[in-house]
Parts: C-alpha cells; sequence; structure tokens
C-alpha cells in the first residue's frame, strides 16, 4: 500500500483574499462574501467548486465553504486554488469543514 504524502498547505495552493465589490455593478456573477450573496458583478474572481475560508466578520471565521458557482468572492474570505493532482477540492472541504480554522 502506499503512503500519503504530507505537503504544506502553501506548497499546494494559490490562497489568495477575495476583493472589494465593484459599487455599482450589475452583472450575471453573484458576490459571495463566504456568509451570503449581495449582488452581482460583471466579473468573477473565484470558480464554482473552490475551496474558501472565511476570514474575518462577525461569526463563522475559519468556516470552510465552497463556491458552488463562478462568483465574486468578496474581502471577507481567502480562496485556496488546490494543486488537483494532489488534492481534490472536495476531499479538502469534507476534511476540514467541521474544523474551525482560526488559529
Amino acid at each position: 500500500m502506499e503512503e500519503w504524502k504530507k505537503y504544506k498547505l502553501g506548497d499546494i495552493s494559490n490562497m489568495k483574499y477575495g476583493k472589494l465589490p465593484p459599487k455599482k455593478d450589475n452583472g450575471s456573477y453573484p458576490i459571495w462574501s463566504g456568509y451570503k450573496y449581495s449582488g452581482f458583478a460583471t466579473t468573477f474572481n473565484c470558480r464554482k467548486g473552490t475551496v474558501v475560508v472565511i476570514a474575518r466578520g462577525v461569526g463563522g471565521t475559519g468556516d470552510v465553504k465552497i463556491s458552488r458557482e463562478d462568483c465574486y468572492l468578496t474581502n471577507l474570505s481567502i480562496s485556496i486554488d488546490l494543486d488537483k493532482t494532489i488534492c481534490h477540492p472536495l476531499y479538502f472541504y469534507y476534511k476540514y469543514k467541521h474544523i474551525i480554522l482560526d488559529t
């Protein structure tokens, strides 16, 4: 049986904060904070199936989510684009969704 390798998250992913949403934008991509949807944007910065960690805000900081659709992720969350040849996003999501990542 092949042994599992251990990796640092930073070595197998690209992590980045979402951005402040455009003020007057009315596109087709939902604006998502990780908590809720709050409008629409003409561009997206987070692809469907991307792991998202809530980084700040009221309650839920450290929660792990997964984007259901291409969306515009706000600066309340961090997207984690995993190297899928090493770790499938759904594996990561289910492994960490009940663990608070606030330390």
